[in-house]
């Protein structure tokens, strides 16, 4: 099932913006929408009660949405939180530490992937390093973590490596994986399903 193929909708909505908002106000208008594509995004691949895997979290502002829609029965937060973000890391355990059913692991994404039992998770989202490589070895090491129907969802795809990285995963696993959905527009998100 393709929701998007082409960007025209949200070229059309960019368009509305800069047509119908102050240029002062544009930004935050487009920041608007992404968050609430990124809610979308939520909505659609992440059911109440669903098993996920947050794949590089970084200060927590995706947990956050996800957190604020919905109840997880189970949430890894993974990111190896370097030296440099050793307080962020202490940060997002001590800030999620009363929620039992989420589990924060600093690790490489590929590396956690191990602590986590195959067919266990119905999404993983993916947010991490964007080097070509360590896409496909984390969408590599995740998807026999996702169950079958379930959504492995990649950010940051206006980067080439990254959406490089999915295409070529597309083309390599067509018995595997499903392109749901491909935005680089507003969202630059892409969702593929396992199948």
């Amino acid at each position: 099932m393709i929701i998007m193929e082409d960007h025209s909708m949200n070229h059309k909505i960019v368009q509305k913006i800069k047509a119908t908002v102050p240029a002062d106000k544009q930004m935050q208008a487009r920041i608007k929408m992404h968050a609430d594509l990124r809610r979308y995004v939520v909505y659609y691949c992440m059911p109440q009660g669903s098993v996920g895997a947050e794949v590089g979290v970084d200060f927590g502002a995706f947990t956050d949405v996800v957190l604020d829609i919905i109840t997880p029965s189970k949430y890894y937060l993974i990111d190896p939180w370097s030296t440099k973000t050793k307080n962020t890391y202490e940060n997002i355990r001590d800030k999620y530490a009363d929620r039992d059913y989420v589990k924060v692991i600093q690790a490489k994404g590929a590396d956690a992937a191990k602590d986590i039992p195959d067919e266990s998770l119905d999404w993983a989202y993916i947010d991490c390093s964007h080097e070509k490589e360590d896409v496909i070895a984390n969408v590599d090491a995740y998807l026999p973590k996702v169950k079958k129907g379930g959504y492995i969802i990649g950010d940051d795809t206006h980067v080439k490596d990254v959406i490089d990285a999915f295409k070529d995963l597309l083309a390599a696993k067509p018995d595997q994986l499903e392109l749901i959905v491909h935005d680089e527009v507003v969202c630059n998100q892409v969702i593929v399903q396992k199948k």
